[in-house]
């Protein structure tokens, strides 16, 4: 192990011990999720399922009120050793979670008086339970940023299989639009609760730092558009076309989720360990790195889109006509894969941050001012295209001005 790591230039004992732990948490959670998305697709209407995921897009695009950049902040902050930042940030979301809601009730109001009602009603159950939901939902942060994987992923297993129990038993027993979604939102709620209660029991400290405030403020400021590019599609598909298009977008973004997800785990192993180190050697070790990740990707690209081809039909009978969606968002998600793991190394480098601002705002905002026009040409599938056509442009520029670093190994890392 010590002779490979040496010879890899890379720390398995920490990648292997953390992605272990992750990767049963990304597994588990895929399946939970998969068993919630095969109830959706065999037992409801395509109308009600597009609808769900309409509601669903809505409230991911008022995150933005949420305050965005701040789980970030507090995985630097408790990584660091300043965890009163986790209480400070949860507090502070909620509150801002507030406004979410407002917003919801208005967009409800305006669908009630246009006559969708059942929007409107989905809409003003969201904002009855949105500040639980979408402002604490990175209450797992402190366990990220203490670097403890394996009660990180006890705590979003746990979480999923809460809130996707609730929604199946919905499912069975109602079948209801609203029901449903009711349950999904309480048991997401009452997960969150759960997990930000054990994290402040467990803290070690009440220390804060003058850090984290603006910190948290330029990271949302550099995140809000992301943030609404993230739901921004499926938004627009559930607004002007119809729910049964939106039912296909949703169950294709949600069966290819779990390749952008990889993401998220390569972030949240190298995120706390990137953020305290710099210099020319880490340069050098990120380059190399990457040349390990482009022959992975792949072939879990190839491996999970064979299996997507035989599962369909098989599974999701009702939404084959999805298949074209489905193996475009996992080329698309691969290579977000890539972007996130470029982004993560110029947002834990201080002095990479206008690097990382410019590309994290300018992706985001391109994918919003192509979408329409794209969805416009070509239907559904123009979204899709919008997205890896952009997610390609920002990964060539951030390795771009990766090779412009000054990278020699022989250096010792700071």
């Amino acid at each position: 192990m010590k002779r490979l790591s040496r010879r890899l230039n890379i720390d398995l004992g920490y990648w292997l011990g953390g992605s272990s732990a992750l990767m049963a948490d990304y597994v588990l959670v895929a399946m939970i999720q998969l068993c919630v998305t095969l109830c959706f697709a065999n037992f409801v209407p395509k109308e009600t399922y597009g609808l769900y995921g309409w509601v669903q897009a809505v409230c991911s695009l008022l995150v933005i009120f949420t305050l965005p950049g701040f789980p970030a902040a507090m995985v630097r902050s408790v990584a660091r050793g300043y965890e009163g930042d986790y209480a400070r940030g949860q507090r502070i979301r909620v509150l801002f979670g507030l406004i979410g809601s407002s917003v919801l009730i208005a967009m409800a109001v305006g669908y009630w008086a246009s006559g969708f009602e059942q929007r409107a009603c989905g809409l003003l159950l969201a904002s009855a339970l949105f500040p639980l939901v979408f402002p604490l939902a990175d209450a797992r942060s402190w366990l990220e940023g203490r670097q403890r994987f394996g009660w990180f992923a006890v705590a979003q297993v746990g979480s999923v299989a809460l809130a996707s129990a609730a929604t199946i038993a919905a499912i069975f027993i109602s079948g209801n639009f609203l029901v449903i979604l009711a349950a999904n939102f309480a048991g997401r709620a009452a997960s969150n609760l759960i997990v930000t209660f054990a994290s402040l029991g467990r803290s070690a400290n009440r220390e804060t730092s003058e850090e984290f405030i603006p910190f948290g403020r330029n990271l949302t400021l550099s995140q809000i558009p992301g943030v609404l590019a993230y739901s921004f599609d499926r938004v627009y598909i559930g607004s002007v076309i119809d729910m049964v298009v939106m039912a296909n977008y949703h169950l294709a973004f949600t069966v290819a989720d779990p390749v952008r997800i990889l993401g998220t785990l390569v972030n949240k192993l190298a995120y706390p360990r990137l953020v305290n180190r710099s210099g020319p050697e880490l340069v050098s070790k990120v380059r190399r790195r990457v040349w390990l990740l482009i022959p992975g990707l792949a072939l879990v690209g190839l491996a999970y889109g064979l299996l997507m081809n035989l599962a369909v039909p098989l599974f999701f009978s009702k939404y084959v006509d999805a298949l074209p969606l489905i193996n475009l968002m996992i080329v698309s998600s691969l290579i977000g894969v890539l972007t996130i793991y470029f982004e993560t190394f110029f947002l834990s480098q201080d002095r990479l941050h206008k690097m990382y601002y410019t590309v994290s705002v300018g992706r985001p905002l391109l994918i919003i001012a192509l979408t329409p026009p794209l969805i416009y040409l070509y239907g559904a599938i123009g979204a899709v295209w919008a997205r890896l056509a952009v997610r390609a442009l920002a990964s060539v520029v951030l390795w771009l001005r990766l090779l412009t670093l000054p990278g020699k190994a022989k250096e010792e890392v700071g």
